[in-house]
């Protein structure tokens, strides 16, 4: 008889860990939770072998620590999603609002690309001084794409991306890279919205 409880001992902590183990939780209460189960469940089939008096205090123990794991076992849960696609459905919604506000606010500042008509002067491709937000000052070499008056838009070559740049913060003169002629920021967006 201790051996078998004994071994009951150990297939119930076996069961126990597993079914913890199996539940989407973190690693460090899976691992606790199965240290304890683990060792109840040994520790009361292992009294089993030690006392031959003890045998109905310890199937009851047995009973209770099978009884307490089934009912978490029915009351566990699935979750219906993963923690990785709720955090992808959010920054998708929040990509479709930011794409949303920024069209809003491209329809409502800008109105012309005078860019697209200016290229056959060579001032699109340009260098410039300018100043970011920080008040950090930095070389660009810009590919103009589009301008409006007030932004203009382009790939940056020092950054390697796409960037908008405001007139208002351009340091200096821009330099046409195509020729090496120094114009006033004012003085080019006059020229190329003409």
């Amino acid at each position: 008889m201790p051996t078998i409880l004994a071994l009951l001992g150990l297939i119930l902590g076996a069961w126990s860990v597993r079914s913890i183990c199996i539940k989407q939780q973190s690693n460090s209460n899976k691992f606790f939770k199965s240290l304890l189960a683990g060792f109840y469940f040994l520790a009361t089939g292992g009294s089993a072998a030690n006392d031959d008096n003890q045998f109905p205090a310890i199937i009851i123990m047995l009973i209770i620590g099978g009884v307490i794991q089934l009912y978490c076992n029915y009351r566990y849960i699935e979750p219906k999603e993963s923690y990785i696609d709720a955090a992808n459905g959010h920054k998708n919604s929040l990509g479709f609002f930011n794409d949303q506000v920024q069209d809003e606010a491209q329809q409502s500042y800008r109105s012309k690309n005078y860019a697209k008509a200016s290229k056959s002067k060579g001032l699109n491709d340009v260098a410039f001084n300018y100043v970011n937000a920080e008040g950090v000052s930095r070389f660009r070499e810009v590919d103009v794409k589009s301008f409006d008056g007030q932004y203009l838009e382009g790939y940056c070559h020092a950054a390697r991306k796409f960037r908008t740049f405001r007139l208002d913060r351009i340091e200096g003169d821009i330099i046409l890279r195509g020729t090496g002629q120094s114009m006033d920021p004012y003085e080019w967006a006059t020229e190329i919205e003409a």
